[in-house]
């Protein structure tokens, strides 16, 4: 791999990385009218970590700095709620997001403990890279700004969660996306 050119090895992160990138419907939107950003997210942006079964991956009021993916395995989610309630979900691979709030907020904290519960491999999109990489491109920035708008008066008006579930979930946050693009 060493003797790969640069853009070769751009290439082929972006094509490991945009599979798992692509369950969110913002990445997909990106893939058709963004193109050149988000390969350059996928390469620039987007780095990879595991995690052994039982691993944390964050606690509640621990301050975010990523968006995760998960590439295989699955996350054991659980959020306790003032009333003492517990609330826990099973994040599996390819089917979910994590931590999204991460990218549209300052200072996003953890609302819940997210925990390998078994071996865990993950895509991880780095908040400030991803900034960086948004403000290249002011079409783009300005879509991710209303997107973002969007997305965390959404976020406000449901259960206030780190994790997003794809199934149940894409259409809702499809419809974030504004249609001017």
């Amino acid at each position: 791999m060493r003797h790969l050119s640069p853009q070769l090895m751009a290439e082929l992160k972006c094509s490991m990385n945009m599979p798992h990138l692509e369950v969110h419907p913002l990445f997909a939107h990106f893939n058709v009218h963004a193109t050149i950003t988000l390969n350059k997210v996928a390469k620039d942006a987007v780095s990879r970590t595991s995690l052994a079964k039982s691993d944390v991956l964050f606690l509640p009021s621990q301050t975010g700095s990523a968006l995760y993916f998960v590439t295989k395995g699955d996350i054991l989610y659980s959020r306790t709620f003032e009333s003492g309630e517990v609330k826990t979900e099973l994040v599996a691979e390819d089917k979910a997001w994590i931590a999204e709030p991460t990218l549209w907020c300052a200072s996003w904290l953890h609302v819940g403990e997210a925990k390998a519960h078994s071996v865990v491999y993950l895509l991880l999109v780095d908040a400030k890279q991803f900034e960086q990489i948004l403000q290249l491109v002011t079409t783009t920035a300005r879509l991710c700004s209303l997107y973002a708008q969007n997305f965390l008066s959404w976020l406000r008006k449901s259960e206030l969660t780190d994790v997003i579930q794809g199934e149940r979930l894409t259409e809702s946050v499809r419809r974030c996306i504004p249609e001017e693009s």
